[in-house]
């Protein structure tokens, strides 16, 4: 059984290439090819539903990035839970740890 392998582009990536796939009269085809994507991924992320916890790993992206530099970039994942804990927004060490490493890559 063979893994199927996908590549990972950044949402604002797809909502550009999305944009400017609708907006533009080549064939969709030749901007895949021209983005480096295939063209089923493209119908596919645009047929697709932003899922919950999308939604809220955007919000919390946002807050965590807002936390850390407000805390001059030297806060961990424990300060940043206890501050999104103040504004009642729960969110364990591990995933505030993951989407600092997606903000900070």
């Amino acid at each position: 059984m063979s893994k199927r392998i996908t590549k990972s582009y950044p949402l604002e990536f797809k909502q550009s290439s999305a944009k400017l796939a609708a907006e533009s009269e080549q064939p969709i085809s030749e901007i895949a090819e021209a983005l480096g994507v295939n063209r089923s991924c493209y119908y596919e992320w645009r047929n697709s539903r932003c899922s919950l916890r999308r939604k809220e790993d955007e919000i919390l992206s946002g807050k965590i990035k807002m936390i850390f530099n407000h805390g001059r970039k030297t806060y961990g994942t424990r300060r940043i839970k206890k501050r999104l804990a103040k504004e009642e927004l729960i969110a364990s060490r591990r995933r505030i740890g993951k989407l600092m490493l997606i903000l900070l890559a």
